[in-house]
């Protein structure tokens, strides 16, 4: 029973794992999510006034999360916790840096699409 056990998780880990052009896809576009989420969460401060910081006790656990293909893989997560804070901001340099993460992110999104196009030539996507 043991080896169909062993057998049956080594076949149901080889689903989660992403295939190549997805790994390449997502590591070519990891600079490029990041920005956006700073671009959002900027740009949501300066909407509500303030910032909200997460508590200092930090968890981290995996989740299961769908990638840009549509499989599913297993994800690393890190959670706070308790509910964020919410902190004063200065508008001016929250604006200033949501100016600079907007310039910045044009850069940035012509390198990823190169490094994507690069992944899909590498691995006939």
């Amino acid at each position: 029973m043991r080896p169909i056990a062993l057998s049956a998780l080594l076949l149901l880990s080889a689903c989660f794992q992403p295939d190549p052009l997805e790994q390449c896809v997502e590591q070519a576009s990891t600079d490029l999510t990041a920005i956006d989420a700073l671009i959002a969460e900027t740009e949501l401060n300066l909407e509500r006034g303030y910032a909200l910081e997460a508590d200092a006790a930090d968890a981290s656990g995996t989740r299961l999360c769908a990638r840009p293909t549509g499989l599913m893989s297993v994800c690393a997560e890190r959670t706070t916790g308790g509910e964020p804070k919410p902190v004063a901001i200065n508008p001016i340099s929250e604006r200033l840096k949501l100016a600079s993460l907007r310039s910045r992110r044009a850069d940035v999104a012509e390198r990823t699409e190169r490094e994507v196009a690069a992944c899909r030539a590498q691995f006939g996507g």
